[in-house]
């Protein structure tokens, strides 16, 4: 993803140089990139959507019985809470992109969190299962 957004920037610099900073054209890339910009965060979110309901059904019965299952939900949240800070960071040029992600996923707990903090209160141990100490330890530090 940091390589595709470099590529981008590097491009639009380059359009600026060859077109002797002809606004009209860097207008009109920055406009065609903006909405795509949008758009790959959806893709990127419906792409961790489908992983949470593959978690989801997968363990449905085995959320206590099998530890891989909360870790995996952990590391899955963790993902998600990084991709809400792209978005939030973001500025958005469609109005439809921005509305879904400020009105609706940003605003509200998801099921996955849901499921956490759920598993945490059903928890015999004191320790939520994401936390360093939890069943399920902290989930692994991004790069």
């Amino acid at each position: 993803m940091h390589a595709a957004v470099a590529a981008r920037i590097l491009s639009l610099v380059l359009a600026v140089l060859a077109s002797g900073c002809d606004r009209s054209a860097v207008s009109e890339r920055v406009t065609a990139a903006a909405p795509a910009a949008d758009a790959a965060l959806r893709e990127r979110d419906t792409a961790l959507l489908r992983e949470i309901d593959a978690l989801t059904a997968r363990c449905a019965t085995a959320w206590r019985a099998n530890p891989e299952c909360p870790k995996q939900a952990c590391q899955l949240r963790a993902r998600e809470v990084e991709l809400f800070a792209i978005v939030r960071a973001h500025s958005f040029t469609d109005l439809t992109e921005s509305n879904y992600w400020h009105r609706s996923r940003l605003k509200f707990p998801g099921d996955l969190e849901q499921l956490l903090r759920r598993l945490a209160e059903e928890s015999p141990s004191s320790d939520p299962p994401c936390a360093p100490g939890g069943p399920a330890g902290a989930p692994p530090a991004r790069r």
